[in-house]
């Protein structure tokens, strides 16, 4: 869920014959669908729907038990090579 009231629905659901509960895919009692996965619908009415419980359906957001990564030092791009490459030999063009 997100901050604008709306919720992803992450499965496919299906209205009831008379369209005042939705159920799963497969139910017996399912006649016309109602979401499918990625599909962003209200809260409100994925709540009344019984899509969701009337609760906050939020995700636990996972603790950060390990230290952060470092990162390594970069090498410096700007000292390359000792050799100047300016006084080799080119191949001509003839060739």
């Amino acid at each position: 869920m997100d901050e604008s009231g709306t919720v992803i629905i992450d499965r496919h659901l299906y209205l009831t014959e008379d369209r005042t509960r939705v159920v799963e895919e497969g139910d017996p009692a399912s006649r016309w669908l109602w979401a499918s996965p990625g599909t962003q619908v209200s809260r409100a009415e994925a709540v009344r729907l019984g899509a969701i419980s009337g609760e906050a359906e939020q995700a636990p957001t996972p603790e950060r038990t390990e230290a952060p990564k470092q990162r390594s030092p970069r090498s410096n791009k700007s000292r390359g090579a000792t050799e100047d490459k300016s006084s080799g030999s080119q191949p001509s063009a003839g060739q």
